[in-house]
């Protein structure tokens, strides 16, 4: 479908309508890009968003004049818009008009949109079933799942800075610890999640070691199960709390879940353990990135992918390889100060390599290159 569109210098009457998909981490992802379309755009023309877990946005971004809507809502009301955005792995816009009327800076958008994503559009109709091979290409262009979607939009990748107090029954030293997953999925225990024994190894080892650094469970109550810890918070704190607890934490560990991208706001370095999900793709820099080369990630390969290994088997493979020594390990580095020293000398490195191509800023409709 050919879609025309009319520039208007004036700001649409019209909000432009945004639906963020996904869970937690999708939306801890999508907060700094969502600041940085509403700067490309001017701040005097009116969002509607939508999302999955509205709650966390609506935390996060102080500037929202409305509350983020939920997703029965964008069901109810999409039939109604022009065109929209939806936010995940990648940016995709819809269309419900042939000609559309676009603020000049929507209409520049749309246009850099289109030319970039050119290489990956084979991918939109059929994802999430296309994610490997989506992520794999991704991957292969110099990105990740944080910068591919301001790569899309001609956006330069930036941080997101959110602020929080330090939670005043948080002990001097702590160590977070989180094993938990998206709550729709229909069991209690995902292929994300670490083997309880290498849980229940590390956390004894962990304390005799570090009697001083008090261990921190956190987590949603349908899916986390208690494991080691001094303190268990599982299901007893407010997500706001959680964001607090998580970012001011000293030390962590976690699998491929929400609280593991919020932590990424903090820029701390922490050790996460991959299984299904590809760590390239979803893994932070300033992070240690454990996972096994068993077999490969196959996230998304068949619909229950987060729930039965692709083998058949219990658990995932590539997670029940990755040791307690290894975590041991890890943390120990980030602990005395030793991964911090090769974090600092590798991180430029590694982040001027997720922009394979100029960044493009927008003016008031008009191309900079960088």
């Amino acid at each position: 479908m050919t879609v025309k569109f009319q520039q208007t210098d004036k700001t649409a009457n019209d909000p432009i309508n945004i639906l963020v998909e996904g869970g937690h981490g999708d939306m801890a992802i999508a907060a700094p890009w969502l600041e940085t379309f509403r700067d490309a755009i001017g701040t005097d023309q009116k969002l509607n968003l939508y999302a999955r877990c509205p709650e966390l946005l609506n935390i996060c971004l102080p500037w929202l004049t409305e509350k983020v809507k939920t997703l029965d809502e964008f069901n109810k009301d999409r039939e109604t818009f022009s065109y929209y955005l939806t936010v995940t792995d990648m940016v995709h816009w819809t269309c419900n008009e042939l000609n559309l009327v676009m603020p000049v800076t929507m209409a520049a958008l749309f246009q850099i949109w289109l030319d970039r994503s050119k290489p990956f559009q084979h991918f939109f109709p059929h994802f999430p079933k296309t994610a490997p091979f989506f992520s794999n290409a991704v991957i292969d262009a110099g990105m990740n799942r944080n910068t591919f979607i301001f790569y899309q939009m001609g956006f330069k990748p930036r941080d997101f800075e959110y602020k929080c107090e330090r939670p005043k029954e948080m002990p001097e030293k702590c160590l977070v610890i989180n094993d938990g997953f998206a709550s729709w999925h229909r069991t209690n225990r995902a292929t994300k999640c670490w083997d309880i024994h290498h849980w229940d190894s590390f956390l004894r080892r962990f304390k005799s070691k570090h009697p001083d650094i008090t261990i921190v469970q956190v987590g949603s109550g349908f899916n986390s199960i208690p494991l080691r810890s001094d303190i268990n918070l599982i299901g007893k704190t407010k997500l706001a709390d959680l964001i607090a607890w998580v970012t001011h934490a000293d030390y962590y560990v976690g699998n491929d879940s929400g609280p593991t991208h919020i932590r990424h706001w903090s820029k701390k370095p922490s050790v996460v353990l991959f299984g299904p999900s590809p760590e390239k793709y979803y893994g932070y820099p300033e992070n240690i990135n454990l996972t096994s080369k068993v077999c490969y990630p196959c996230y998304w390969m068949r619909e229950d992918w987060n729930e039965v290994c692709k083998l058949e088997r219990p658990g995932c493979l590539r997670l029940k390889k990755i040791t307690p020594d290894m975590v041991m390990n890890a943390i120990g580095d980030i602990i005395n100060g030793e991964y911090q020293k090769i974090y600092r000398n590798e991180i430029k490195q590694t982040e001027s390599k997720t922009a394979p191509k100029s960044v493009i800023n927008i003016t008031a409709g008009k191309e900079k290159g960088k």
